[in-house]
């Protein structure tokens, strides 16, 4: 099991095990015993067989050593403490976090943290915030996190409320594409927000989230190969997965017809998932669809001119796209134009620029294969030349 998969399963029902068997001591102990084994558990990631019995017995041996260290006396484990369902526990404390009294950015922040199991760095690329500015959020929620284990919580399922739902989008989203790991995507933690979204009571809004997570992650066997992103045009579509194709269409048909952008999302995906060939797509559907969401942010925009310039001028759609601030998705895009309007050398710098944005080593190859292919198209003797 990789290091996320580890702190998405394991980190709150760990924590909350040690506080219930240790309720005497106190709480920044225990949070910085369970902190240091998840980072002791990055030595031997794929070796643990059973994680979380493994992170329990050493982050409890961790909080033994800090209290002896210290001089701290401490009562012995409570024999009534005991280990709540994981699912219970995780949704419990999220429910939690996602009720607090602060702002809705600060509270996504702490959720995907804690129970996310994001960095901090992949919090602020999907809070479009300044990764400081995650830290010092994190550094004022150690007292929020101890509130929620001082008290009775008892387990419950969770209403579908907006930042619920957005929660769920944005750790789904960072599965799709990763922003801060070795590993280009996580069908793992895609799964992750699949399962608590079903878990949560239902409505037309989770429906709608849940169809869209479908169709895109039905996707994913056709998105990389050999290491390397394959852009939509160009992808196999005899291997996506039909049958969570099938049940997209069926978390559609529970939300029924709105204008949620969930919705609105989910028929985008749907007729990119169904279309049977790029060329099949129906780009005046999909622009009209867009063009009906309200508050687009950057990313839908981005999509919206990527889609209308295959129904109208490719040129006007990029100079849109060139007013953007600069950005991976932004100068992607920009690139992608560049190079259908044949304009290889604006493609190739853009392309280039692009790379200095990403750490995703799928997007780096896919950058680095691009130039190759473009260069090759300004100087067909290029590519002999080099090898």
């Amino acid at each position: 099991m990789k290091a996320d998969s580890i702190y998405i399963h394991h980190f709150t029902p760990v924590l909350n095990a040690l506080c219930q068997r240790y309720k005497q001591v106190d709480f920044d102990d225990i949070l910085d015993a369970v902190h240091d084994a998840f980072e002791a558990s990055l030595s031997f990631e794929g070796q643990i067989l059973q994680p979380g019995a493994w992170l329990y017995r050493v982050a409890e041996r961790k909080l033994l050593h800090f209290l002896r260290k210290r001089n701290i006396p401490h009562l012995p484990p409570d024999p009534s403490g005991h280990k709540a369902d994981e699912d219970d526990v995780t949704l419990t404390l999220l429910d939690f976090l996602l009720n607090i009294e602060t702002k809705d950015r600060n509270r996504l922040a702490l959720a995907l943290f804690y129970v996310g199991g994001l960095s901090r760095k992949e919090i602020a690329s999907a809070l479009k915030i300044q990764p400081e500015n995650v830290k010092k959020i994190l550094q004022r929620s150690t007292g929020i996190l101890r509130e929620s284990y001082n008290r009775d919580l008892a387990p419950k399922v969770p209403k579908a409320s907006s930042q619920l739902l957005q929660f769920l989008y944005l750790l789904f989203n960072e599965g799709y594409k990763r922003t801060d790991a070795k590993e280009a995507l996580s069908e793992h933690m895609c799964f992750v927000a699949i399962k608590y979204a079903q878990y949560i009571e239902p409505n037309p809004e989770t429906y709608a989230l849940l169809a869209l997570m479908h169709f895109h992650l039905a996707r994913f066997p056709a998105r990389l190969n050999n290491g390397v992103f394959v852009p939509l045009p160009e992808q196999d579509r005899t291997l996506y997965d039909k049958p969570l194709i099938q049940q997209g269409y069926f978390y559609l048909r529970q939300a029924g017809r709105s204008t949620h952008h969930y919705f609105l999302l989910a028929l985008i995906s749907a007729i990119h998932s169904s279309s049977p060939t790029f060329a099949d797509t129906d780009w005046q559907k999909i622009t009209v669809l867009y063009s009906k969401i309200k508050h687009l942010s950057h990313e839908l925009q981005l999509n919206y001119y990527i889609a209308k310039s295959h129904i109208s001028n490719p040129e006007e759609c990029l100079d849109f796209i060139l007013t953007f601030p600069p950005s991976l998705s932004s100068i992607s895009a920009a690139a992608y134009l560049y190079e259908r309007l044949r304009n290889y050398v604006s493609a190739i710098s853009k392309y280039k620029e692009a790379s200095n944005y990403t750490e995703n080593p799928a997007d780096l190859r896919f950058f680095e294969k691009k130039i190759l292919y473009l260069n090759e198209k300004i100087n067909p003797t290029l590519l002999n030349h080099k090898l």
